[in-house]
Parts: structure tokens; sequence; C-alpha cells
């Protein structure tokens, strides 16, 4: 089974809208590119169609903004 394949599987589907290389699992180890829920030592390319484990990188908050939590 293909290793994209085999994590479709894992997750339950696909993320569609999104690519491996947009999840916060993946990354680049020295030249090879590695997805952290991946157990084996195997390269992984950046642009296959994300996994259900797909999360999107949670955006920084500005120091000063406020917060509609703030107001109620």
């Amino acid at each position: 089974m293909r290793k994209i394949s085999e994590m479709y599987k894992r997750s339950g589907g696909s993320s569609w809208r999104h690519n491996c290389e947009e999840c916060k699992h993946f990354h680049q180890n020295g030249k090879k590119l590695r997805c952290d829920l991946f157990e084996s030592d195997v390269c992984w390319k950046s642009n296959y169609v994300a996994c259900k484990f797909f999360e999107e990188p949670v955006p920084e908050e500005i120091n000063g903004q406020l917060n509609i939590f703030d107001i109620l």
C-alpha cells in the first residue's frame, strides 16, 4: 500500500482542500521531507493531498489586539 493511502486509511479520509506542506505535522529533516504521524522513516511529498489529521496552524495573536471576549 502507498504511504499516503495508509495515512488516508488511518485518518478516515482526505482533507482535499489542503496539501501536506500546509500541515503542522509536515517538516523537513535535513534534505528529506517528513510527516511526524507516519512512523516509518520515509520521504514524504509536499504536494500530497492532506489526510484528515490535517491541522491548520493556529494564527498567532497580535499583542495589544482586542479580542471580542474582552468587550463582553
